[in-house]
């Protein structure tokens, strides 16, 4: 057949180039977006500590100053309530104090502004700057106050000051002072490996604290100081203003001789104060640089890695090509074309010979099951080899052949017109069977296969569609008339859409009633009486009219829908044998069909006990029958459910005996009660002499085994007498009894004793 590997193989090898540079581009690409993502994750990361270490510092200093305060609260309550208002007395006494808290002086100012402090001096200050500077004390405040000159000795501190209230009504302020680098100390803890530092400045840019750091500057206002460093910083003083005069927090980027800064800047809630946290650019990078190296290293190693793989892939997809090909392209069973191969070969064909007319042709081996079950799987191998093997020899060059799966058979054919391609196939279909009969050693046997064809008119259409309307066109439920080969037509479609409206108008007919139940009588021909009926289901539709069961039965089969007619069926009989029972009339046994679908539910058993206990209908009113090919089908799992029934009292019949390839060993091996004839056996038993001596010793065999016998489909009088004479148990048929419906039955059954004569 037509062999595209080189053409494959370039594409496979460009495809796979082009997947190997896309994922290294996508690869490169996540990477620089991840990069990205990380360096301002690190960024953020490092200003999220800034501003934590700011938080902390920002504590640190306003615990610090509500301690002075509160010092100095208590002191003055504690100097209130003493025995003396003597200023000297009252200094010796705050020696110690200052000297446990670490202020630079203590002292006390009277109510006419002269003063002295604990390191002995004594002064009396110009009224002015005293009053500028105690004012609020006087006033009954406490405060701290911004950076100051000491009055004594010029040094920058700080001054915290209160009042004290004397019980006659008069004020003392007692005062503190603390130098400006006592602050130093409590902002000097050491951040990002001593390279961060802090200032605190006013709220107009004057400084407060300023740093002690390598890194740090001395200056009188912090907005002069950084535009002096450089006019590109005025954008960001003036965000920071703005911040500021709104009471926010925040971060800013300035430029200095140093380089640039990071600066979070944040309220100290005392005066007008900010503090601001400073790291140098340097300091950021630093912690983003060494985690990015190993980033880029990890990078370039995946990088390698996937060529690494890429390569490795391209040498182990080269080196096992072939076996996957094989895999791929060759059937496990018959060791030729598989379906892939055929699906490629066939789509090759029909692109390339447009001037040449293509049949597409499914074929299934009938009941190929039973050549498994009844020759073992190795001839069942075997058979499927011989069917392929005939194939490939009918087949010609512009032409194809595959298994599909299973029974089923893929063929592709050129053909002039649709008669020539009928005999084509006859002749394929002969070969097929002459391949079988000549089976070396062994029972021979014959291989039936049935064939659906679709002529292949849009070329562009998917085949996988095409394929399945040859597949239609094989099977059963969409031919009314089965030939050995069908083709796909728009009695065949619409056949689909009448299958497809009847599958969906099931559940709505369920719903709706639309089904009911009609009761074919059987006849005991012994006694001359009804011995009891079988449960037939019909469908009426409100607007179409009867529905035959050989139509819905089919497709409810097919779909899965008719475990729910099954269970309808036993609801509504139970039904009504309970009625007959409430009335007094005297019942007989009730049969019903079990679809094979039905017996694979794990709670077949106790669904159906379930159902006619909740009727209390008395078991040996309950009948099931199952076709010959479910029994047959499900021989190993069955037995032990039919057994239970049995023992509850339900009988078990099975059904359609004789048409299929009716095995008399399961008369001994399955647990029935009762064996129903099939109809096409009762129909030549008048004209075919070899089909009475069967059907004979079939009765004769089943009784001696307790098994009854009951024969369907019994038309005339003839069939009926060489029955008879065959001590057939039952009959059942228009001979008899038609279908009725439930009153016509009841008629019958209250008449339990009544004769007939036929």
């Amino acid at each position: 057949m037509y062999n595209w590997d080189m053409k494959r193989e370039g594409r496979r090898q460009r495809k796979l180039y082009i997947d190997i540079i896309a994922v290294i581009a996508v690869t490169v690409l996540l990477a620089v977006f991840f990069t990205w993502k990380f360096q301002q994750s690190s960024e953020r990361k490092v200003l999220n500590t800034l501003s934590e270490i700011s938080c902390q510092s920002v504590n640190v200093i306003q615990e610090e100053v509500k301690k002075n305060k509160t010092l100095l609260t208590n002191l003055a309550i504690y100097i209130s309530e003493g025995d003396t208002k003597d200023i000297d007395v009252l200094i010796e006494r705050l020696v110690n104090v200052d000297k446990m808290n670490g202020f630079k002086r203590m002292g006390i100012i009277r109510d006419d502004y002269f003063g002295k402090a604990t390191d002995g001096r004594g002064f009396v200050p110009d009224r002015e700057s005293i009053q500028e500077r105690f004012q609020a004390a006087m006033e009954g405040k406490t405060v701290v106050s911004d950076r100051l000159k000491d009055l004594d000795d010029g040094k920058d501190v700080t001054l915290y000051s209160t009042t004290i209230n004397w019980p006659d009504g008069t004020r003392y302020v007692l005062f503190g002072t603390y130098g400006i680098e006592y602050y130093k100390e409590i902002l000097s803890v050491s951040t990002f490996g001593g390279e961060g530092y802090s200032y605190i400045i006013r709220k107009n840019g004057d400084c407060v604290i300023d740093s002690k750091n390598k890194n740090g500057n001395s200056f009188e206002n912090y907005y002069d100081h950084i535009i002096e460093e450089s006019e590109g910083n005025r954008e960001g003083i003036r965000r920071l203003q703005e911040d500021i005069d709104a009471f926010r927090d925040g971060f800013v980027t300035f430029q200095t001789e140093k380089g640039s800064r990071y600066v979070y800047y944040q309220p100290l809630e005392i005066n007008d104060w900010y503090l601001m946290s400073v790291i140098p650019e340097a300091v950021v990078e630093t912690h983003i640089n060494g985690p990015m190296a190993t980033a880029y290293a990890i990078l370039l190693v995946c990088l390698l890695g996937i060529l690494y793989l890429a390569c490795r892939v391209y040498l182990i997809q080269k080196a096992g090509r072939k076996m996957l090909e094989r895999a791929a392209y060759v059937d496990e069973v018959t060791g030729d074309a598989s379906y892939a191969k055929f699906m490629l070969d066939a789509q090759k064909l029909l692109h390339t010979y447009t001037d040449k007319k293509y049949a597409l042709a499914v074929l299934n081996i009938k009941r190929f099951q039973y050549i498994n079950d009844l020759y073992g799987y190795e001839e069942g191998d075997r058979a499927l080899k011989r069917v392929m093997k005939a194939l490939r020899e009918a087949v010609g060059t512009y032409e194809c052949a595959a298994r599909m799966q299973s029974d089923h058979y893929a063929v592709l054919l050129v053909y002039e017109d649709q008669n020539q391609l009928q005999e084509r196939l006859d002749m394929i279909l002969e070969k097929i069977e002459c391949e079988a009969d000549n089976r070396v050693g062994g029972t021979p046997y014959v291989l039936k296969v049935q064939a659906g064809v679709y002529m292949v008119q849009q070329r562009e259409e998917m085949l996988e569609s095409m394929l399945d309307r040859a597949a239609m066109a094989a099977r059963s439920e969409y031919n009314p008339e089965i030939n050995s080969c069908n083709f796909y037509s728009e009695t065949i479609r619409r056949r689909m859409l009448r299958n497809r409206e009847i599958e969906d108008r099931f559940s709505e007919a369920l719903k709706n009633q639309e089904f009911y139940l009609c009761y074919q009588p059987k006849f005991q021909v012994e006694v001359q009486r009804f011995c009891g009926a079988e449960a037939l289901v019909r469908w009426e539709d409100p607007k179409t009219g009867a529905i035959s069961p050989a139509e819905f039965i089919p497709v409810l089969e097919h779909s899965g829908s008719i475990v729910e007619l099954d269970e309808f069926v036993l609801e509504m009989a139970c039904s009504q044998i309970h009625r007959w029972l409430q009335e007094g009339i005297e019942v007989l046994p009730v049969s019903v069909n079990v679809s094979q679908l039905h017996l694979y539910r794990l709670n077949f058993v106790e669904r159906y006990l379930e159902i006619i206990d909740r009727h209390q209908i008395p078991h040996e009113l309950i009948q099931l029958e199952m076709t010959e090919t479910a029994l047959f089908s499900n021989e190993d799992i069955l037995s032990e459910s039919l057994e239970e029934l049995r023992s509850r009292g339900i009988r078990i019949l099975m059904d359609d005996f004789g048409s299929g390839y009716s095995s008399v060993t399961m008369l001994k091996s399955m647990p029935i009660d009762i064996l129903k004839i099939d109809k096409s056996m009762v129909d030549s038993v008048e004209d075919n002499e070899k089909v009475r001596l069967i059907l004979s010793s079939i009765i004769r065999l089943a009784q001696s085994l307790h098994i009854s016998v009951t024969a369907e489909g019994v038309e005339n009088k003839a069939q009926y007498e060489i029955l008879k004479s065959m001590k057939i148990d039952d009959i059942q048929g228009y001979y008899c009894a038609r279908p009725m419906s439930a009153d016509q039955y009841a008629c019958i059954l209250k008449s339990p004793q009544k004769k007939y004569e036929f």
